[in-house]
């Protein structure tokens, strides 16, 4: 009867155990498979991260190019004699507010309407 007894402890016991067990190593393994897309997001954040650092960079060297264009043609407008002083106030101004607007991030298609209304 005492060998029973304990077989029957082992059983029941065993019933409770191994689900415990059982949820342990899927929790393991979710955790590893979690640990793997960790590094892939990880990655992924960094190779984002530099594409943003590269073209901030583009575009801040892109505004410093526009800004030393608007300066020149800021410093030709006011020294253009056939221009008078409120022509000249008027100009400065465009010149200035097309810059910022750039900076704002206007469109590609909007930046080329501004760039050929400064040529004409």
């Amino acid at each position: 009867m005492s060998e029973f007894f304990w077989i029957i402890v082992v059983v029941f016991s065993s019933i409770f155990i191994i689900p415990f067990i059982f949820s342990a190593f899927m929790e393991l393994s979710q955790q590893k498979n979690k640990a793997g897309k960790t590094k892939e997001l990880e990655q992924t954040l960094a190779d984002f991260q530099e594409q943003f650092f590269k073209q901030q960079e583009r575009l801040e060297k892109r505004i410093s190019n526009l800004e030393t264009i608007v300066t020149s043609q800021t410093w030709d407008v006011l020294h253009d004699s056939k221009l008078n002083s409120d022509e000249k106030k008027l100009l400065t101004q465009t010149l200035h507010s097309e810059v910022e607007e750039l900076k704002d991030g206007l469109s590609d298609t909007r930046k080329v309407e501004l760039l050929v209304g400064r040529l004409k």
